[in-house]
C-alpha cells in the first residue's frame, strides 16, 4: 500500500516554457523518508495547468516533509512553477504503479460524484471498463484508482498511454458505450493528459 498525491495548479509561464524548473526542488525531497518518486508535466488540453503526481510510503511520510527543517526550502523553490493556488488530493493504493506512471503520456481522470451517487457503484463500473479495455492499443496499464481522502466526492483514475492519439483513437471507436453511459449517470469526468516527466 502506498499513498498517491495528485497536485494540480495554474502553471507559471516559466513552468510552461520549461517544466524542468521543478527538477531542483524535486531533487531536494529525493532523500525524504518514504518518498518513492514522482511524475510531472503540463496538461496537454489547455497547456496552462500543471500536474504533479507523487508516491509516498504513506500519507504520514508526506506530512512529515513539511515539518522537517531539512526540507524547509522546498515550498519556496516550487513557487516558481505556480501562477495561482494549488489543489492537493491523495488516496491510498495497493497495486502496480509502473506501467501507468512510466508511460510517455499519463492520463489523469477526476470523477466528481453526482448527488446521491455511490462511489462503490462507480468503482465497480470502472473496474469493468478496465477489464474490457485491457488490450487497447497503446494502453499502459493497469489503471491506478482511488477516492480522494480530502474530498470523498472525487475519484481518481490514472492510466498510461503511448500517446494522446492512441487514447483518442481508442475512444473514437466507442468501446464499452453502455458502461460509459452508466459512468456519466453517476459522475462528471474531467480528463487531463500530461507529457510525463519522471523523477
Amino acid at each position: 500500500m502506498v499513498a498517491i498525491q495528485i497536485t494540480s495548479f495554474p502553471a507559471s509561464d516559466a513552468f510552461i516554457a520549461n517544466p524542468e524548473i521543478v527538477k531542483e526542488p524535486m531533487e531536494l525531497i529525493k532523500t525524504a523518508d518514504g518518498y518513492k518518486g514522482s511524475v510531472y508535466g503540463i496538461k496537454v488540453e489547455d497547456k496552462r495547468t500543471g500536474y504533479l503526481v507523487s508516491i509516498w510510503e504513506s500519507f504520514e511520510h508526506r506530512e512529515k516533509l513539511s515539518q522537517n527543517p531539512a526540507f524547509a526550502g522546498f515550498g519556496d523553490k516550487v513557487k516558481a512553477a505556480l501562477n495561482g493556488p494549488l489543489v492537493r488530493d491523495h488516496f491510498d493504493f495497493s497495486g502496480s504503479l509502473e506501467p501507468a506512471l512510466s508511460a510517455p503520456i499519463v492520463e489523469i481522470v477526476t470523477f466528481t460524484l453526482k448527488p446521491g451517487a455511490s462511489v462503490e457503484k462507480l468503482t465497480s463500473i470502472l473496474a469493468e471498463v478496465q477489464k474490457a479495455g485491457g488490450g487497447a492499443p497503446g494502453l499502459q496499464g493497469p489503471a491506478i484508482m482511488g477516492q480522494s481522502v480530502e474530498d470523498p466526492s472525487k475519484l481518481f483514475v490514472i492510466v498510461g498511454w503511448d500517446s494522446v492519439e492512441a487514447h483518442t483513437t481508442y475512444v473514437s471507436q466507442n468501446p464499452q458505450a453502455a458502461l460509459r453511459d452508466q459512468i456519466f449517470a453517476l459522475a462528471e469526468p474531467a480528463i487531463a493528459h500530461i507529457n510525463a516527466q519522471k523523477h
